[in-house]
């Protein structure tokens, strides 16, 4: 989980053009980050499986935590909850069907998502993009290095180019 929340929180999704810097924005980062490791580990037989329920544990119960640290009651945190869990679980079915090279569909999978956080229609494009890159990334690593964490994602900088967003 360290190597995807490292990367969903490079200033590269998150400009003036990008995804807005707030709970819903990060949370959509993560949740695209983990779709790509956890549909990437489905290939994984049963090794990949059990690091699948692991890292699922793990992000929502990082999302549970940072629910809390904004002030959100024992008595509404399951709602909560239970909203994120579908909003990933619709993302990830989305995505995953448009995964490995669609990038037509993942662009209309974004403009469905990322509605209210993306700031500019050509940033989606350039996340597809980016996305299809970084699945093919995924794919080229070693099995072990996957199930070790051992991740290697794009130069997300690289991949974004402000001056036509």
């Amino acid at each position: 989980m360290a190597r995807i929340s490292a990367q969903a929180r490079q200033e590269a999704f998150f400009t003036d053009v990008g995804i807005t810097d707030t709970l819903e924005g990060r949370f959509e980062v993560v949740s695209l980050h983990a779709i790509l490791v956890l549909d990437t580990l489905t290939a994984h037989g049963e090794e990949g499986q059990r690091l699948i329920k692991a890292l699922s544990d793990r992000m929502f119960s990082s999302f549970d935590h940072a629910l809390r640290e904004t002030g959100v009651t024992d008595h509404s945190i399951a709602r909560k909850m239970r909203n994120l869990a579908e909003n990933f679980v619709g993302r990830q079915r989305a995505y995953t069907e448009a995964l490995p090279a669609d990038l037509a569909g993942l662009e209309q999978a974004f403009h469905r998502n990322l509605a209210d956080v993306a700031q500019s229609e050509t940033f989606l494009k350039q996340l597809a993009e980016y996305t299809v890159l970084a699945r093919k990334k995924l794919d080229e690593q070693s099995p072990d290095d996957l199930l070790q964490g051992k991740i290697r994602w794009p130069n997300a900088d690289e991949c974004f180019n402000r001056d036509n967003a």
